[in-house]
C-alpha cells in the first residue's frame, strides 16, 4: 500500500489566516490553480482510489487531482479537518485585519503543547487519536494492501496522520504548517507505514 496525504488547496480564509475547522469553505482561484498544478505533477501516480474528508476545500482538491481519471473517491468523515467550536473564523496569527488575537489560539500554531480547547472544539490529542485509529484501520484493510491510495484532508489532520506514522521530536506540526496542496507518501508493509517523504509540492512557494 502507498498513501498520499494530501492538504487542501487555498482557500480566502487561508489568505485571511482564519481558523476554518468545520465552517465549509471552498477553494479560492488560485486554491484551484494549485489543485490542478499538483494534479499535473501526479499525473503518473498510478491511484487506485482516493478518500476525502467531507469539506467542499477538500474534495475539490480530490477532484481536480482525479479529474480524467476512473479512480473511485469516497468520502470519509474521519478525515475532517479539527474543529474550533466558536472560534472559527478567528485569526489564527495577528494581521491588520485582525490586530488583537486571543493568545491561546497562537498557541495552536506557536505552542500547541498549551493550546486550550475552545468551547464546541475539539482538542490536539482527541484529533490525533482519531487519526491514529483511522490509519490503524486503513492500512490494516486487508483488500488494500496493493492498492495506491490518495487521503485529501487538511492541514492539522495531515500532521496528526503523520505524526502517528512517524512521532515528531516534541512539536505537534513537525515541519511547520504544511503547504496547499502538498502532499506527503507513506508505504505500509505487512501492516506498518513507513514515511517516505513529507510536505511535498508540484509549485514554487512565494
Amino acid at each position: 500500500m502507498r498513501l498520499y496525504i494530501m492538504r487542501h488547496g487555498e482557500t480566502a480564509w487561508n489568505v485571511r489566516r482564519l481558523f476554518q475547522g468545520h465552517s465549509d469553505i471552498p477553494l479560492n482561484e488560485n486554491g484551484i490553480a494549485l489543485a490542478e498544478v499538483t494534479a499535473d505533477g501526479l499525473r503518473d501516480v498510478p491511484f487506485d482510489l482516493a478518500y476525502t474528508s467531507p469539506l467542499r476545500r477538500a474534495r475539490q482538491t480530490a477532484e481536480i487531482i482525479l479529474r480524467g481519471r476512473n479512480v473511485p473517491l469516497i468520502e470519509e468523515p474521519q478525515l475532517i479537518e479539527i474543529a474550533f467550536g466558536e472560534c472559527e473564523g478567528s485569526p489564527a496569527l495577528p494581521t491588520p485585519e485582525h490586530p488583537d488575537q486571543d493568545p491561546n489560539l497562537r498557541n495552536f500554531i506557536v505552542d500547541p503543547e498549551h493550546y486550550k480547547t475552545p468551547k464546541g472544539g475539539e482538542s490536539i490529542p482527541a484529533l490525533c487519536a482519531r487519526m491514529r485509529t483511522y490509519l490503524d484501520k486503513l492500512i490494516h484493510h486487508r483488500e488494500l494492501q496493493d492498492k495506491t491510495i490518495l487521503l485529501s484532508t487538511h492541514g492539522a489532520a495531515t500532521c496528526a496522520l503523520l505524526n502517528a506514522v512517524d512521532p515528531p521530536q516534541g512539536y505537534f506540526w513537525r515541519q511547520g504548517v504544511p503547504y496547499n496542496c502538498s502532499y506527503a507518501i507513506v508505504d505500509v508493509h505487512d501492516g506498518q507505514p513507513e514515511l517516505i517523504a513529507e510536505n511535498q509540492i508540484c509549485y514554487s512557494p512565494v
